[in-house]
């Protein structure tokens, strides 16, 4: 059964003692210079001028692994502060989209053993509830 917004965002409050140390171990084990290589693609879509002119991966290129990771490492302590501090902004803006969801999930057809019709008849429907908060 879903939750309700309440209860999500008492559950995120709880999660956001394990961020810094879940940051920490993520960041200590990044390749962020070889995974942020690879997404070149994607993100000429978005940054076509960008990465026309090379600027993007140039930057890239020329960052220093150690300095990202000890910047990286410092952020960590911020994030559930500032996670904290945005609680009620997310409640206001994420609440009204998810209940739109909650009140699909009643509509949905039972689940079924095929996966690609559960996408269709299911995963779809959810999709356009969140959706269509963004109209």
């Amino acid at each position: 059964m879903p939750v309700t917004p309440e209860e999500a965002r008492r559950r995120l409050e709880q999660a956001l003692t394990l961020i810094p140390d879940r940051y920490r171990a993520g960041v200590s084990t990044a390749r962020w210079k070889e995974a942020t290589t690879k997404a070149a693609q994607t993100w000429q879509a978005k940054m076509q001028e960008a990465i026309s002119k090379g600027l993007w991966l140039k930057g890239v290129q020329a960052a220093n692994e150690e300095e990202w990771r000890t910047r990286a490492m410092a952020a960590a302590d911020l994030i559930p502060s500032r996670l904290r501090a945005a609680l009620d902004k997310w409640m206001t803006k994420w609440s009204p989209i998810y209940r739109n969801v909650l009140n699909v999930l009643p509509t949905l057809p039972p689940r079924t053993a095929d996966p690609m019709a559960n996408i269709d008849q299911r995963l779809k429907k959810v999709v356009q509830a969140w959706r269509a908060h963004k109209a």
